[in-house]
């Protein structure tokens, strides 16, 4: 029935998938830690795919060297969470193993279907990059932060700019990031100019090529949801929620007039301060060994003054910190974003007048709900002249205090001031004549960490 050639060739591609198949279980299973039967379906798939696409190519060994580093480079991304310590599912793992080889392989046979060896070579390099970048990003991340790059990670990238971007580049990048760059983009420019890799064009392969390609676009549909995936679709879900505030504004308006009918707050000035990157590990009011904030720290033992010792923020970037700290919603409830009623709706129903003075970006790149609820206010002044692209700013802060003096004060009013505050480069913050600390270490403090460090 089979040619004798057909058989042998059958049987090779069966030992194949068999051995694939118990290297991406073993990796599987050594990565999350876990194992059940209903999972080897992909798997299995996958093995298959790789076995079948190994016997288009001339040159087999360097087919499987080529898979084999773009996939431990596309899975790299697990490693963080190991050496995090995070839970890792099997399913995870096999949903992002399975469109990785998926992907990996439409990147090595589409630019086949070219003859010329240069189109090959320049449309594999393009595939990969893209198909990697998530990667790179992701590891790049990690080996800033030590942390895993999550959807609110997106989030804080898609609601900043330029100016702060580069200010935290400037702060954060090493030689390890420099390093990890180069290493990456030099593995898949390798791969990308493999000259030797050619596929042997006959009746056969050619309608193994179209067999794969299609089998690896079934692949990258089937296991469309996975943990790269994941990242954008649930930052794009949240930002659907933040705008969705700006649209929900009348109906908490009605509910917190309802709320507020048989209650009338006492009347007095408000004034709540908003700030920006400050850290009270470097505050001389919670022991810090350098004189930082005089003011505050001869303030602390005044009776009226109460300085919160156990005080925590409510997120990690900027805009959900704010959503959460201005608004009803926080980490500890399920309120809608578009229901949670702000500070500045409250204190209206109640009769209150409302201001809002800011340093910060009026319109920026993002419409956040940060703006949103700013313009709830009777009365508005930005001072910050700046555009979207840019953490710049015409004035320092000390600027509000003297739109704070041009305010008509009445019985009943809350006043929000919304400074820049330190950000990356807290050296643009200040005016010169502010300047005490030169930002140098001590040479006693250098040699109090080298001593603690051998020790």
């Amino acid at each position: 029935m089979f040619s004798s050639a057909l058989k042998k060739e059958i049987r090779t591609i069966v030992i194949t998938s068999v051995i694939v198949y118990c290297i991406l279980m073993l990796f599987a299973c050594g990565i999350s830690g876990d194992y059940t039967l209903k999972h080897s379906n992909g798997i299995i798939l996958s093995a298959v795919g790789i076995a079948l696409a190994s016997r288009v190519y001339i040159e087999r060994k360097v087919y499987f060297c080529q898979i084999s580093l773009l996939f431990l480079l596309a899975n790299s991304i697990f490693l963080i969470k190991l050496v995090l310590g995070n839970f890792i599912g099997l399913s995870s793992v096999k949903n992002y193993a399975n469109f990785s080889i998926a992907l990996l392989n439409l990147a090595l046979l589409l630019p086949m279907l070219f003859e010329k060896h240069v189109i090959r070579s320049v449309l594999r390099f393009i595939f990969l990059a893209v198909i990697l970048l998530p990667v790179f990003v992701i590891l790049g991340y990690y080996s800033v932060t030590s942390t895993v790059f999550a959807p609110d990670t997106l989030l804080a990238i898609a609601q900043t700019n330029i100016q702060e971007a580069i200010e935290y580049a400037k702060d954060n990048f090493s030689c390890k990031t420099i390093f990890l760059i180069i290493l990456t983009n030099a593995s898949v420019f390798f791969v990308a100019i493999k000259n030797t890799q050619k596929i042997l064009w006959n009746k056969y392969n050619l309608f193994l090529v179209l067999f794969c390609i299609t089998a690896c676009l079934v692949g990258v549909y089937k296991y469309r949801d996975n943990i790269i995936t994941d990242i954008p679709k649930q930052a794009s879900k949240t930002l659907a929620q933040y705008k969705n505030f700006s649209k929900e504004r009348t109906d908490r308006k009605d509910n917190m007039s309802k709320l507020l009918l048989s209650h009338k707050p006492e009347a007095g000035v408000y004034v709540l301060v908003i700030g920006e990157s400050q850290n009270r590990a470097h505050m001389q009011a919670y022991n810090y060994h350098r004189a930082t904030t005089p003011w505050l720290d001869s303030m602390k033992n005044d009776k009226n003054m109460l300085l919160f010792t156990k005080a925590y923020s409510c997120h990690t970037h900027t805009v959900p910190t704010l959503l959460y700290a201005l608004t009803a919603k926080n980490q500890y409830n399920n309120i809608a974003v578009k229901n949670a009623v702000s500070v500045l709706e409250v204190a209206e129903a109640a009769g209150f007048e409302t201001v809002w003075l800011s340093n910060q970006v009026k319109y920026s790149a993002w419409d956040t709900p940060v703006t949103s609820i700013a313009s709830e206010a009777n009365q508005q002044k930005w001072i910050n002249s700046t555009l979207g692209e840019s953490t710049n700013t015409d004035y320092f802060d000390g600027k509000l205090i003297e739109e704070l003096e041009k305010i008509k004060i009445t019985d009943k009013m809350l006043i929000v001031m919304h400074l820049m505050g330190n950000h990356g480069s807290y050296e643009q913050r200040y005016p010169k004549a502010f300047e005490k600390y030169d930002g140098k270490i001590p040479l006693i403090n250098m040699t109090t960490v080298l001593f603690i460090t051998i020790m």
